[in-house]
Order: C-alpha cells, then sequence, then structure tokens
C-alpha cells in the first residue's frame, strides 16, 4: 500500500504569532525603515545621501544660525562688572556724604535752638561745607554766644571754628577749636575780665545721641596759650590736656538707673600748667601734673537743670566714686582715693584716704600767707609729723584721711583750711534749723564723731 505523501511545501510549521510580537516587529520593523529614510542608499562613493527633508533644512541653516547667536545669553566679563559694582558704590557714597552734610547743617541749627532755650544767645556767619570724599566739614565763620544775666552774662567769641564728621561714623562729632584764638568775658563783681586764648591742637569730641546728651565728651589740648590785661606778669600756658567722660547709664526695672551702678565716667590728666602770677599759697607756679579718675555712682540726669539734678542724685543717695586723684605740686605730691557726697546744702562732703608727701613745707606756707593761723600750724606739724614715716629718699610720707565737712578741709584731726563753696545749692545760711548740725570731732581713722 503506497504512503501517502505529505506535502510539507503548503504547510507553515512556524508557531502563530503573539499580539505582542507582532507589535514588537512591528516596532522593529519602524525602526529599521526610520534607519533607512534616514540613512538612504549608499551612493557610489559610499557616503549615505541626505533625506529630502534634510536638504530642506539645510537650506535654511544660515538665517537659523544667525538667530540663535543673536539669542545667545549676554555675559559680562569680571573686570566690567567690578567696574560696575565699584561705580554704584561710589554713588551710594556721594549720596551718604551729602546727608551729611545736610545732617551736620541742621543738627548745628538745633544746637543754637537748644542754646537759645537754655539763655544763651548764639549767632554765627557763613558756613563753609567741604572735606569731600573722607570726611564732611564745616568751616563756620564769626562764631559768638552770650549769656543772658541770670545765666552769668558771660561772653566767647572765635572767628573760626571747624566742625568734622565721617559719613560712615555720623553719630561722632569733632569740633576743632584751634584754628583761631578765642576771646572770653566774665562779669566780676565790679569789673569784667577779659582773656584770650589760642592752643597749638584743640579738639572736642562727641558721641552724640539723638534723645539725650553726649554718650561720651573728649577734650584735648596740646600748647595752649592764655592771656589776660589781669595778669601783667605774662600768660597762662598748658602743656597738655586730656578729659573722656562717658555716660553708662545703667537700666533696672521700669527703665531707672540702678544707684549702686556706674552712671558716669570721668577721667582727666593735665600736665606743665604754668602760672607766672603764682596762686596765693605755698605753691609753685607750675603745676608739674594732675589726674582723676571717678566714677558717679547713682542716677544722674544731666538733661535737668544742674540744681534739680543734684537734688535727685542725693535724693538717690548718690555718690562720686574717686578711684584715684593725684596732684604733683610743688612742695606738694598726694595720691588719693575714696567717695564723695553731698551734703544739704549740696556742698561736697566725704572721706579720701591719701598718701601726701611734702605737707610740712605746704603748712609752713599755709600759715606764711595766712591761710591758716600761727598756732594752728604749730600743732598741725607736730601731730602730723608724729603719724608720718620716712619714705624712700629720707622725707616724711603721711597716709591719713582727708575729710571735707561743713566747707572745712580736714587732715585727720586738723582742720587745715575752709573749701571754696561751690557755685550750686542754697545760700549759706536759709536752711534754717533744717541746716544746722551738732559738733563734731574727727579722729586719727577719719572718723566723724559728732559732739554730744
Amino acid at each position: 500500500m503506497p504512503t501517502p505523501r505529505r506535502d510539507t511545501g503548503d504547510l507553515d510549521m512556524r508557531q502563530p504569532r503573539s499580539s505582542s510580537d507582532r507589535t514588537a516587529g512591528s516596532a522593529r520593523g519602524g525602526r529599521r525603515e526610520t534607519a533607512d529614510r534616514r540613512t538612504g542608499p549608499a551612493g557610489r562613493d559610499g557616503k549615505a545621501a541626505r533625506a529630502p527633508e534634510d536638504d530642506a533644512a539645510g537650506k535654511g541653516d544660515a538665517p537659523a544660525g544667525k538667530t540663535r547667536r543673536r539669542r545667545r545669553r549676554f555675559r559680562l566679563s569680571p573686570l566690567v562688572l567690578a567696574n560696575i559694582l565699584f561705580g554704584l558704590l561710589l554713588l551710594g557714597y556721594g549720596g551718604a556724604w551729602v546727608v551729611t552734610a545736610r545732617g551736620m547743617q541742621s543738627g548745628l541749627e538745633a544746637w543754637v535752638a537748644q542754646q537759645r532755650a537754655a539763655g544763651v544767645d548764639v549767632t554765627y556767619g557763613p558756613a563753609e561745607i567741604g572735606g569731600f570724599p573722607l570726611k564732611v566739614t564745616a568751616t563756620v565763620e564769626d562764631m559768638r554766644a552770650q549769656a543772658t544775666p541770670e545765666n552769668g552774662g558771660w561772653t566767647w567769641s572765635t572767628p573760626r571754628i571747624r566742625f568734622e564728621v565721617a559719613p560712615w561714623n555720623p553719630s561722632k562729632l569733632t569740633v576743632h577749636l584751634h584754628a583761631a584764638p578765642h576771646q572770653v568775658t566774665v562779669p566780676t563783681r565790679g569789673r569784667t575780665l577779659r582773656f584770650s586764648g589760642l592752643a597749638g591742637e584743640a579738639t572736642l569730641t562727641m558721641a552724640l545721641r539723638f534723645d539725650g546728651p553726649p554718650d561720651g565728651v573728649g577734650l584735648t589740648v596740646r600748647d595752649a596759650v592764655v592771656e589776660s590785661p589781669a595778669w601783667p606778669e605774662g600768660p597762662v600756658t598748658l602743656a597738655a590736656l586730656d578729659v573722656a567722660y562717658t555716660a553708662n547709664q545703667q537700666k533696672g526695672f521700669f527703665d531707672d538707673a540702678v544707684p549702686e551702678e556706674v552712671s558716669q565716667s570721668l577721667t582727666g590728666r593735665l600736665e606743665g600748667l604754668h602760672l607766672p602770677a603764682g596762686p596765693e599759697g605755698p605753691f609753685a607756679a607750675t603745676v608739674q601734673t594732675a589726674g582723676l579718675d571717678a566714677d558717679v555712682m547713682g542716677p544722674l540726669d544731666l538733661t535737668e537743670p544742674l540744681e534739680t539734678a543734684l537734688r535727685s542724685w542725693k535724693a538717690e543717695d548718690g555718690r562720686l566714686r574717686v578711684n584715684s586723684l593725684f596732684v604733683e605740686w610743688a612742695p606738694l605730691t598726694m595720691d588719693a582715693g575714696g567717695s564723695l557726697a553731698l551734703d544739704m546744702a549740696l556742698q561736697p562732703e566725704g572721706t579720701l584716704r591719701t598718701r601726701v608727701s611734702g605737707f610740712l613745707q605746704t603748712i609752713d606756707g599755709l600759715a606764711r600767707e595766712g591761710v591758716m593761723r600761727g598756732r594752728d600750724a604749730t600743732m598741725a606739724k607736730v601731730v602730723l609729723g608724729t603719724m608720718s614715716r620716712p619714705g624712700p629718699e629720707g622725707e616724711p610720707v603721711l597716709e591719713i584721711p582727708v575729710v571735707l565737712r561743713d566747707g572745712m578741709l580736714w587732715a585727720g584731726p586738723i582742720a587745715l583750711m575752709p573749701l571754696p563753696r561751690m557755685p550750686w545749692g542754697p545760700p549759706p545760711g536759709s536752711l534754717g534749723d533744717a541746716g544746722v548740725r551738732p559738733g563734731f570731732t574727727i579722729d586719727r581713722d577719719g572718723a566723724v564723731i559728732p559732739n554730744e
């Protein structure tokens, strides 16, 4: 029986493709078609032919390239950028300089108004603004001040004075006082004293604030000469003077200053003060050196009238803490420290612990000038001499408390001399019974012992 012939040519031996296979094939085919269309048939030279659309795009390449170059991001070189920034800084600094100059002029006008309200009439001539770029200066011509009779009646004038601030620190004002001489008149009993002064250097520096007195004041004077018709022997000269005041208002509850804290500080140093006429007393015509370092303890409001401020300060148990007080005025050399307060008449009282040399010659001079009675001077020399001890060079050195009380200066138990009355407080005897205090004695340690 013949075997049936299997017609394999008509049979499809492949497995049927799934839909995913068809899709993948279609994708591969599409990629091949796209690739073929992109490359195209190779020419005889082996290079791929460009598609027609590529030719069309190529024809427009030049204009498109120009457009892209125009839209390219603009970049500044570091040097150009630095110049622009520097110009902006100069422009801003110039504006700050102009604002500072105008502020100086308005500040001067406000100060003049304050002085007039306080009883001092201030006038001045033209003001020249300059100093650009590092500072702002105002040179004022013909400045004058005159106090009312109630404020002493004094006058002051100078043909030229210069104010200076820095634009980056307008709160610091410097006043140059040595640009021209100064004329001062002071009325006294029966006559008017006239003074003329000039210095090689004289600057007043103030740390200003808008809501009150300055936070700090500094005064520097070098090579000053003061003349007066009242001094026929010659002018008063000063080699150097440095004074610094700082306000350190410590705030407590309800913005009140704490009495036990420092509210103001004062330091000063003087060198070479020559007094040709010589003062009345035992001292030489020249003060070699003197200095002070002191703190105001308790709230002292300097915006109030002086006497009102002192009364309030006394009511708050205010006092002056003297950290150091030294004087070298031949024949006396003294170094002291202690604490001072105010009595009922607002006059200073307190005790200073002192170290003194040259006191025997000083006592002799006080007696010779009639400041001390002869017998008081003799007793003082005996008592103080026994309390002294030899110093490094053999001279007697006295370490003793100096007491200020009831207008008298005491060295231990010895009354040395009356003190000048301060120009404030009620007149003597006006306090009545409230101002009468019992008698007292002072022991060798400076303790005040009321008499029974």
